[in-house]
């Protein structure tokens, strides 16, 4: 077969346009139900029913697969090529679409015994062409003509199957097109209906993105795109873009981070650390590479994923430690950095110890003088009633 006639890994066989087709699914011949009066044969001396079909298409000279957005060419033939063939009177055929369109193909056509009609092109076409594939090895040299179907990923279904017409799965991963009789008679003895259907199938590849790499394979469904691959429903990957894990975030001066290709995450190897700045030593001392657990509390001051460099170009490491007063009730003194000197009612006193310094705090609340005369004439009002009570009382 000429690579050129077709495109992606169509279920058929056969020859480029018009001999008799480019892509072709070949059909044994069907026969019809009986009817129930006689006839006469045509030819007289006729004895088969030869009534059959192949469906095909033709793509873009090339190219290797079937993709969403291709414009694809179907043709048709219908023969009648049998050894002792009868004549097809009547023929009424369709073509239905991947669209569920229906292309009306043959009405009450005749196709005697030894004749075949190709579709479009036979004077016996009910519907011209409409789609022209240029070609310049394909269909003899010249253009390939048919009927026009563009690839599309919402006419997708699961495997079509063996049925005529198909009765295709639910899912993705094919698009389908198929050629029916719907009306003709073969001139037996006794007279039968010219049944004829030919279904063809086409897989359409998705896009299959590697997580780590990036990587993007063209597959038909997802079980050939198993985990932690990401299987696309609806693109190839001439329509999206697989980009790599970045595993960058993750790393520090201590760890580093790789994709990892069985679960398509990021796997950090090693520990969190940075730099650690002793802010009570003269002029403040840096310790590269230090994890937090080692660098908390008093004068030491941490910085994650951050070297003694960057820290003390920033002067962030400086000796600039000093008594930090807690003024709260029962608030102390401790000598910290500037930096964790930030409590509410906390007061920073640079270079000094607590021992050179005066916290003050704030006192426990007491009873104000006016207060306290508040509080004499509500005892001595009290007690004057009181006792005038009593008195009445004793009268």
């Amino acid at each position: 077969m000429d690579a050129n006639c077709h495109a992606g890994a169509w279920r058929s066989t056969g020859r480029c346009a018009y001999r008799p087709l480019v892509v072709m699914a070949i059909s044994v011949a069907i026969l019809g139900i009986a009817h129930p009066a006689l006839a006469h044969r045509s030819p007289s001396t006729c004895t088969n029913n030869g009534s059959s079909a192949a469906i095909g298409f033709v793509a873009a000279e090339g190219a290797t697969t079937t993709r969403h957005g291709d414009e694809i060419c179907f043709q048709v033939l219908i023969f009648n090529t049998c050894g002792g063939c009868c004549d097809i009177a009547d023929l009424d055929a369709e073509l239905m679409l991947p669209t569920g369109a229906i292309v009306p193909i043959a009405v009450d056509a005749s196709v005697l015994a030894g004749d075949q009609m190709f579709c479009p092109g036979d004077p016996r076409c009910a519907t011209p062409s409409n789609c022209t594939i240029p070609g310049p090895t394909a269909c003899d040299g010249g253009p390939c003509v048919g009927y026009r179907y563009i690839v599309n990923h919402a006419d997708e279904h699961a495997e079509t199957g063996t049925n005529c017409p198909p009765t295709p799965q639910s899912g993705i991963g094919e698009v389908s097109a198929f050629l029916r009789s719907t009306g003709g008679t073969v001139h037996m003895q006794t007279h039968v209906g010219a049944n004829i259907c030919k279904a063809i199938a086409a897989d359409i590849p998705h896009a299959c993105c590697e997580p780590c790499t990036g990587t993007c394979t063209d597959v038909d469904s997802p079980s050939e795109c198993p985990f932690p691959n990401v299987f696309s429903q609806d693109k190839n990957c001439d329509e999206i873009t697989c980009a790599p894990l970045d595993c960058t975030p993750f790393v520090t001066l201590c760890s580093d981070s790789q994709c990892n290709p069985s679960t398509g995450v990021c796997d950090v190897t090693g520990e969190q650390c940075g730099a650690c700045c002793n802010h009570e030593e003269p002029g403040g001392v840096c310790t590269p590479n230090v994890p937090p657990s080692e660098c908390t509390g008093g004068p030491l001051e941490f910085f994650l994923n951050e070297t003694c460099e960057a820290v003390e170009a920033r002067g962030d490491c400086d000796g600039n430690t000093g008594a930090c007063c807690d003024q709260e009730t029962f608030g102390g003194c401790t000598v910290v950095p500037a930096s964790l000197c930030n409590c509410t009612k906390c007061v920073f006193h640079p270079e000094t110890s607590c021992e050179e310094v005066e916290c003050t705090h704030n006192s426990i609340p007491t009873v104000s003088q006016w207060g306290l005369v508040v509080m004499t004439l509500l005892l001595l009002t009290g007690a004057k009633i009181f006792f005038g009570r009593r008195r009445a009382g004793l009268a």
